[in-house]
């Protein structure tokens, strides 16, 4: 029995063969041929002149709600989808993101999907994946292991990277080396979890790489049935001009509206709105793009710093393989940047070196007062930055201007 779980998109043109199962909220675009045998489960959205074979099993509650949230407007591509032309066989699973190990599940002859987790040092690049997604700092264990042993996965043709902020420098290599296509998403657990996908708009794509690559950085555009907007402390809604930065709330049929067994959340709002706990912009072309946790943004002098821009930043330089940026006491400023470093391979870069390097990236004020070497960095089971264990190892340092 095939499967396509949730999450996917078949487009115009798909043929899905005898004994294919679709699960829930999976979408199916107009003039898809549908074989005998076809089972559709609950809150597929099927669209447009879908051509159903005899004997396929609807289930009552297809067509009607479900996220047709996988893309942010008609007019937009796919962010996931199953090109025109492929046929989708026997004994094919296609995993919903979220499984553990290798996940690696075969579309059509030799097309193939590589889910959420570890996409480590062990991929295998005979198996012709085409399409993978992960955190970020998974992805830069697989650049790292490419770029030492001059290797690489040619089918591989598109990654979705989410679960944090994606350095612009990862994003160029992956495009520039290797030829991937890479697209930014940002989405929580309550939401269902997508929430946002960065792809351009119509028209973006004739503009210069710079300006490109600034829309790759953002989390994106609200996916279809998502409302966002940011606002102050007070509760007071911001503009969305790109430049200020306010909590970002959300709302949508598929946002959870509480918590099991807390009937008190501070989350969640009367009107429906969810506080996701990120500091972020909203530009005038609806790109969020996320500049910190509420909790990890360092107060410096009643001001923000993003320690997600610095780290992002630092994170280009040659000499840095991660980086993570907390902020510590400071007597005059109340907080202040400290830089944490895993340095590259026989690299052993200076305080120097990387506030040279951030001059002209970020704000002067912005820049670290101390920097600290570290052989790792704490990881979470989803490969994210453990900041807890971080101000937990270094709250208490001594910086050089306290």
């Amino acid at each position: 029995m095939a499967k396509i779980h949730a999450s996917a998109i078949v487009e115009d043109g798909a043929v899905l063969g005898t004994d294919v199962e679709i699960g829930p909220y999976a979408v199916v675009s107009a003039k898809v041929r549908l074989d005998d045998g076809v089972r559709i489960g609950p809150h597929v959205v099927l669209l447009g002149q879908t051509e159903i074979g005899a004997g396929t099993v609807v289930h009552a509650h297809a067509v009607l709600g479900g996220p047709a949230q996988l893309r942010s407007d008609p007019g937009q591509e796919a962010w996931l989808k199953i090109a025109a032309g492929n046929v989708i066989r026997e004994h094919v699973t296609m995993s919903s993101g979220t499984a553990k190990g290798r996940g690696v599940t075969k579309i059509g002859a030799r097309g193939y999907f590589m889910s959420y987790s570890h996409v480590g040092h062990d991929c295998d690049i005979g198996e012709d994946v085409t399409f993978a997604a992960g955190v970020p700092t998974v992805w830069l264990g697989l650049l790292n292991h490419w770029r030492e042993h001059n290797t690489n996965a040619p089918s591989l043709k598109r990654t979705v990277i989410g679960g944090s902020a994606v350095p612009q420098s990862m994003i160029e290599a992956f495009q520039d080396e290797f030829g991937i296509e890479v697209r930014h998403a940002w989405g929580m657990t309550e939401m269902s979890p997508l929430g946002t996908v960065s792809l351009l708009k119509p028209g973006m794509a004739k503009t210069d790489k710079a300006a490109r690559s600034r829309v790759q950085i953002k989390q994106g555009r609200p996916v279809y049935g998502v409302e966002m907007k940011i606002v102050d402390d007070q509760g007071r809604k911001l503009p969305h001009d790109g430049k200020v930065y306010g909590e970002l709330m959300v709302r949508g049929p598929w946002v959870t509206s509480g918590y099991f067994k807390l009937d008190d959340s501070e989350a969640h709002r009367d009107d429906g709105w969810f506080a996701t706990g990120d500091v972020s912009t909203i530009d005038p072309d609806g790109y969020m793009e996320i500049t910190d946790r509420s909790k990890d943004v360092i107060k410096s002098g009643g001001e923000w710093i993003s320690s997600i821009d610095l780290e992002n930043q630092a994170m280009g330089h040659p000499d840095v393989l991660q980086a993570a940026v907390i902020g510590v006491a400071h007597p005059k400023w109340d907080e202040r940047p400290l830089l944490i470093v895993v340095p590259a391979p026989g690299k052993q870069p200076t305080l120097e070196d990387l506030t040279g390097y951030l001059s002209g990236k970020v704000a002067k004020w912005w820049l670290p007062d101390d920097m600290v070497l570290v052989d790792e960095l704490p990881l979470g089971p989803t490969g994210k930055i453990l900041k807890t264990k971080l101000r937990k190892q270094f709250g208490g340092h001594k910086l050089p201007t306290a």
